[in-house]
């Protein structure tokens, strides 16, 4: 009787030692519910926004002041924190945001954590995610070299492929670099799934040599703003390498005269392979020279290739007669608009007098960018004007004359009889 009686005991004991009173249990007054990256499958070198959700349990003592929001990397090295970001009431979920941009496609681990203070005591709770980093979006940016020449305007093309299976809406694209660029900004509300769409600029390369041109995208896609970039460097040539084929301008036989008034007149040639068409000449409006109404510019028209049209152009002078002035040629030749802009010596003279202007010598060896002649290729001469020589006209004329004087005679013998 006495052994089944303390048999009974040691079980009661054994069994007070391995009760755990339901109500002394307490929950751990922090939490990360959920984190959420955005956008999920990221480009490599694209700033990936974190959500993270940190809560306090119901059955908490009272709020929690978070101090610490954080996320580090593989290497525990911190990538982005936010400090103090307010106080979490038991029952509720704050949301923090934190920011990476990872560098490299491949999968990319990501701790994050959280600290705060409760009844002076603190507490603190860590969750990881993983980021699928890509290398290429499903947007992408092409543009081909636009194989510029220095000192002309050329067409810039930048194609824009949206490859995802939705339509990327507030597209804007732009594009800057070494060159001058005319407009640089496109807007578009949109661009369909699975579709490309071109892009124009034109751009102007003052001198030959290397130049690099960047486009910038930004969009729109599922809610996400992205933006993707693509740099390429292009060499412009001289002018002389653009006369193999395309057609090419320049300004021969130069003659000038200045006063109150500066007048060039001379030859517009096509040194290039090909016609040039809507070839227009202009004098470049300057402090000293403004192009004079009805004469400042000439409209050349078509220039075959290896032949020249005469053009004559006028300016009027402010103050001192200029020693230099800039003529604009503009033309298509290859498709594209084309704009050179050539240096005229008129230092040599003033010529006729004209609206009062004082008499000087012509200046016939007028020369471009301060040359004794045009510079390119070999100088194309301007055909003799029809008619004959005054030798040939005199060889012919005195014979005549003379017949006539004979023939006039012998008239004048035979009427007498």
């Amino acid at each position: 009787m006495r052994r089944g009686l303390a048999a009974l005991v040691a079980v009661a004991v054994i069994g007070s030692l391995l009760a755990v009173p339901t109500g002394a249990a307490t929950a751990d007054p922090i939490d990360i519910t959920d984190v959420s990256p955005a956008p999920e499958a990221p480009i490599a070198g694209e700033t990936v926004t974190l959500t993270v959700d940190v809560a306090v349990p119901a059955n908490a003592s009272g709020s929690l002041d978070l101090t610490d929001v954080y996320v580090r990397g593989a290497e525990g090295t911190d990538l982005d924190r936010v400090r103090d970001p307010g106080s979490v009431a038991p029952g509720e979920t704050v949301p923090v945001t934190l920011t990476v941009t990872p560098d490299d496609p491949g999968s990319m681990r990501l701790r994050m954590k959280a600290v705060g203070k409760l009844d002076g005591e603190i507490h603190s709770t860590t969750s990881t995610t993983v980021l699928d980093v890509r290398e290429t979006g499903d947007v992408l940016l092409s543009m081909p070299d636009p194989d510029p020449v220095a000192g002309s305007t050329t067409t810039v093309e930048v194609g824009v492929a949206n490859g995802a299976d939705t339509a990327i809406s507030t597209v804007e694209l732009g594009l800057s670099g070494d060159a001058d660029i005319d407009s640089p900004r496109r807007v578009t509300a949109s661009i369909p799934a699975r579709t490309d769409e071109t892009f124009t600029f034109e751009a102007s390369f003052p001198d030959p040599g290397s130049y690099e041109l960047t486009a910038d995208l930004s969009y729109r896609v599922d809610g996400v703003y992205r933006t993707t970039t693509r740099t390429i460097t292009v060499e412009a040539g001289n002018q002389s390498d653009a006369t193999g084929l395309a057609g090419a301008i320049e300004l021969t036989e130069l003659r000038t005269s200045s006063g109150n008034l500066v007048t060039i007149e001379g030859n517009a040639a096509n040194v290039g392979g090909e016609s040039v068409r809507s070839v227009l000449l202009s004098i470049e409006d300057t402090e000293q020279v403004t192009p004079r109404e009805g004469s400042g510019e000439y409209f050349v028209g078509t220039i075959n290739a290896s032949t020249f049209e005469t053009f004559e152009l006028v300016g009027s002078v402010e103050g001192e007669p200029p020693s230099e002035v800039p003529v604009v040629a503009e033309y298509i030749t290859d498709g594209q608009r084309r704009e050179t802009t050539f240096t005229v010596d008129v230092s040599g003279g003033g010529g006729p007098p004209v609206d009062g202007g004082e008499r000087g010598v012509p200046n016939r060896g007028a020369g471009v960018d301060g040359s004794d002649r045009v510079s390119g290729p070999d100088r194309v001469e301007r055909p003799q004007r029809g008619g004959l020589p005054l030798g040939a006209i005199l060889s012919i004329a005195v014979p005549l004359i003379g017949l006539l004087a004979v023939g006039g005679g012998g008239y004048l013998v035979w009427s007498r009889r």
